[in-house]
C-alpha cells in the first residue's frame, strides 16, 4: 500500500482498488466501519467493525425496547375502555409490535439472518467523544515534513462511531411505531366485541393515540446508554 499520512480523530482512508494500492484522501468512514489506525505513524484505513456486541449491549436495547413497551402497557393501563380480556389482548399487541420491530431490525444487521451482531469497539471502550464524533473533529494534529514545516488542518468526519448502539435502537423504534400505526387500528377493529359497551367504542383509540403521542421521547439513545 502507497505510503499515506495518518487522519486525525475518528477520520479515515477508504481502499479505492482492488489490490489495496491507493486510498481515498481522509473522510468518514462507511456505516459499519471504523478508523483501525493504534498508532499515529500508520495511515488511517477504515475496516469493517468486527468486535463482537456484548452482554452490556444487549442488555441496553433489551431496556430500551422494554422502555419503548413500558409507554404501551401504562396507555393501555390508564386509558383502555375493554374489559379484562380486550386489555390483555392488546397488552399482547402492543408487545409483538415492539419486540417484532427489534427482531426484524437485528436479523437485518450485518451479518444478516443472524442474531450474531459485529460492532464498533466494545462497551468497554465507548465513551461519550464516540458517541459524539464531531468533539474530536476540532483536535488538530501537527505533521512535519521533510522541509520541518507544520501542517494543521481540521476535518469533520460525521459517522456512527459507536455502530450500531445509535442506530439499531432508533430503527427498532422506528419500525416499532410503524407496526403500532396500521396494526393497532387492525386489531381494535377486529377486537371490538370485547369492548364493555357500545357507545365507548371511540375511546378504545385512546391507548393507541397516547402511546404514538409519547413515543418519539423514547429516542434518546446515546443519553440512555450513560444512564444505563
Amino acid at each position: 500500500m502507497t505510503l499515506c499520512e495518518p487522519c486525525q480523530a475518528f477520520c479515515g482512508r477508504k481502499i479505492c482498488s482492488e489490490d489495496n494500492s491507493t486510498t481515498q484522501g481522509c473522510g468518514p468512514c462507511p456505516w459499519g466501519c471504523q478508523n483501525t489506525t493504534i498508532n499515529l505513524s500508520e495511515c488511517s484505513i477504515c475496516s469493517p467493525c468486527s468486535d463482537q456486541v456484548d452482554l452490556y449491549d444487549w442488555l441496553f436495547f433489551a431496556f430500551i425496547m422494554f422502555s419503548v413497551y413500558g409507554i404501551h402497557f401504562q396507555a393501555i393501563i390508564r386509558l383502555s375502555v375493554g374489559n379484562l380480556r380486550f386489555m390483555i389482548y392488546e397488552l399482547l399487541s402492543a408487545f409483538i409490535e415492539v419486540y417484532l420491530g427489534f427482531f426484524v431490525t437485528v436479523l437485518s444487521y450485518s451479518p444478516r439472518g443472524s442474531l450474531y451482531l459485529t460492532s464498533c469497539y466494545t462497551s468497554m471502550q465507548v465513551n461519550l467523544e464516540k458517541w459524539y464524533p464531531f468533539a474530536e473533529s476540532t483536535r488538530r494534529i501537527s505533521y512535519e515534513l521533510a522541509t520541518s514545516s507544520d501542517i494543521d488542518y481540521e476535518e469533520s468526519c460525521l459517522y456512527e462511531v459507536v455502530y450500531p448502539r445509535l442506530t439499531l435502537p432508533l430503527f427498532s423504534m422506528m419500525l416499532s411505531i410503524l407496526l403500532t400505526l396500521f396494526g393497532r387500528p387492525a386489531f381494535i377493529y377486529l377486537s371490538r366485541k370485547f369492548a364493555k359497551e357500545k357507545p365507548m367504542e371511540p375511546y378504545l383509540f385512546s391507548p393507541y393515540l397516547e402511546a404514538l403521542d409519547r413515543l418519539p421521547y423514547a429516542i434518546l439513545s446515546r443519553i440512555n446508554y450513560f444512564t444505563f
